[in-house]
């Protein structure tokens, strides 16, 4: 089972929960080819932008009218008249051509066309404005420009609509995608970088500059939220259906318009392309990938080709723009599961909304490397790993949780399959100790194709913070560690002492005891005479629960009693010693 865990881990007060779309960009809008959809924004303070400005975003356009707003920040009541100065900044679609537009004074438009788009393919728009001139990007490649100095008039009554239009209805027909608004304007080069995938930290301006980020990742529901932090939340006006998006974006992304390879996503997951014909801005490639190396195969998605039964959590894909030829190298070293390499097939689909997978013919393939290559590609869609019940995948460890049950804690684990599993060591940290603790070991069910479970109990000492892992083996010694649970004893409220166990006893039991406060203990043992017999503990403990083992290999049997003192708390308890 080495490298073939997958955790979702539930804490004590806390759900961690990591979802893997069907592609990277999770969900999308789908606005419809009637009535007057949008998203409402609002008009926010971090969206009220002037001096420089960057707008993006992904849209798939089904049918194409007069005017089309892909997006507007402008003001109005529907009715196709103003009141006051009410524009902004907006890109629409005139018949299917983009025309990009911002205001200086509110009253009138500075327009600049573009290319003419064409119906039921993905692009990717940008407008951004430097304070001297504005520029139009279609799919990473400048489209129109012009010198417009000055700054963009804004005003809190021109709300951010995307979809349309807040003047007159002029609503977009189609899908959208990842909208992104940044108060200064990006390089095209920064454009074409993050433009395949997902905004995170690394982005240059994510910090200092992002102002909206509409993932569109909604599932249902007319609330959309704004990823920012900016608290420009949408809301979604009349109707529109969030489906799985089919957007060339991922966890990792590249627009790639060299003959330089390019590589794109984890170690042992990467998919190296080069380009062979003469790439430009016009003709180049989009290529992305989401999905994990680890991650649990899906096997849902049918038909798949002859002698597969599962795909990999892994895919890549890759978008083209304008004639390009180009080789592929598909690296699946470090792809869980994989036992016989020579039967791993390279299969492909359209996009995520298909769930038709067909094979790809190899142009070559190293089972040792665990690479597959496919030359001369001038087709190109999504690709995965495809295997048989020959190739397990990744298995998965479906559910790992740690819950506290007065002076316990209580460990709960499943997996869905089982390959070479002999077992988990259950460990265990304490925050303020680096050092891990092996504290008990759980047989495992070896090779099984149902779920299994598992729990074990721990009473650890004392009140603090503990983590625990488990340490996964396989039957020949290879292991891998789970994520870690982290767990919270509280100090008791009150002084408690437990009954011994095991009672009766021989010959020996432990003696378990709370106390709310740092502070002297002292415990004894007495005859049924009430003679002093033994003095167990008598030194200062930190609050918390603690334990004492008592060892009467030296008493024959009868019964005892032992006396706990701390302060001004006492108890005192019988216990049989039954030789």
């Amino acid at each position: 089972m080495k490298k073939r865990l997958q955790i979702f881990l539930t804490f004590v007060f806390l759900l961690s929960l990591e979802v893997t779309f069907a592609q990277g960009g999770g969900y999308m809008i789908d606005l419809g080819s009637s009535g007057d959809n949008y998203i409402n924004c609002g008009s926010p303070a971090s969206l009220e932008i002037s001096a420089a400005l960057t707008v993006e975003v992904w849209i798939y356009p089904t049918a194409f009218n007069s005017d089309n707003e892909v997006y507007a920040k402008v003001g109005g009541n529907k009715s196709g008249s103003l009141t006051g100065n009410n524009y902004s900044h907006s890109i629409e679609l005139r018949n299917g051509t983009v025309v990009y537009r911002i205001s200086h004074d509110g009253t009138s438009m500075v327009d600049v066309s573009g290319s003419t788009l064409t119906t039921n393919k993905w692009y990717h728009l940008a407008l951004t404005f430097d304070g001297t001139s504005m520029t139009g990007y279609v799919n990473g490649k400048q489209d129109a420009q012009i010198s417009t100095p000055g700054t963009i008039y804004t005003s809190t009554s021109n709300p951010f609509l995307i979809g349309s239009y807040m003047y007159y209805p002029w609503p977009f027909r189609g899908k959208i995608d990842e909208v992104r608004v940044w108060n200064t304007a990006l390089s095209q080069q920064t454009i074409q970088d993050w433009m395949h995938k997902d905004l995170t930290n690394s982005h240059p301006n994510y910090s200092s500059n992002l102002k909206g980020y509409w993932k569109l990742n909604e599932t249902s529901g007319t609330t959309v939220a704004d990823a920012s932090g900016n608290s420009a939340t949408g809301t979604l006006v009349n109707t529109g259906t969030w489906s799985v998006s089919t957007a060339p974006i991922g966890s990792e992304g590249a627009f790639v318009n060299t003959t330089s390879q390019t590589n794109i996503g984890p170690s042992g997951g990467q998919l190296k392309t080069t380009i062979s014909s003469t790439p430009d801005n016009s003709n180049n490639l989009g290529v992305y990938q989401f999905g994990s190396v680890s991650g649990t195969p899906v096997t849902s998605e049918t038909p798949y080709p002859a002698g597969v039964d599962k795909r990999s959590n892994i895919v890549w894909g890759i978008a083209e723009r304008g004639t390009v030829t180009a080789n592929l190298v598909f690296d699946y070293s470090n792809v869980a599961g994989i036992e016989t390499p020579s039967t791993i097939k390279l299969i492909k689909r359209t996009d995520a909304s298909s769930s038709t997978w067909t094979e790809v013919t190899l142009t070559a393939r190293d089972d040792v490397a665990k690479t597959m290559t496919v030359s001369g590609v001038t087709d190109f869609s999504e690709f995965a790993i495809g295997a048989g019940s020959d190739n397990a995948l990744p298995v998965e460890l479906t559910s790992f949780t740690g819950i506290v049950d007065g002076n316990k804690v209580v460990l709960n684990w499943a997996t869905a399959t089982e390959v070479n599993n002999y077992g988990f060591e259950v460990e265990r940290n304490n925050l303020n100790i680096t050092k891990w603790e092996k504290i008990n070991f759980v047989q495992g069910h070896g090779n099984s194709n149902s779920p299994k479970e598992y729990s074990f109990i721990d009473k650890p000492l004392g009140a603090c913070n503990f983590n625990y892992r488990l340490k996964q083996i396989d039957f020949d010694g290879q292991y891998e560690y789970s994520p870690e649970v982290e767990v919270n004893l509280e100090v008791p409220v009150n002084f408690s002492v437990e009954q011994n166990f095991p009672n009766p006893f021989n010959p020996t039991t432990k003696i378990e005891f709370a106390i709310p406060t740092d502070n002297c203990v002292q415990i004894k043992v007495y005859n049924i005479l009430g003679m002093e017999l033994a003095t167990l503990l008598n030194e200062h403990r930190q609050a918390g629960t603690h334990s004492i083992e008592f060892n009467a290999s030296n008493l024959s049997s009868g019964i005892y009693f032992y006396k706990v003192v701390s302060g001004k708390y006492s108890a005192i308890k019988k216990m049989i010693l039954l030789r």
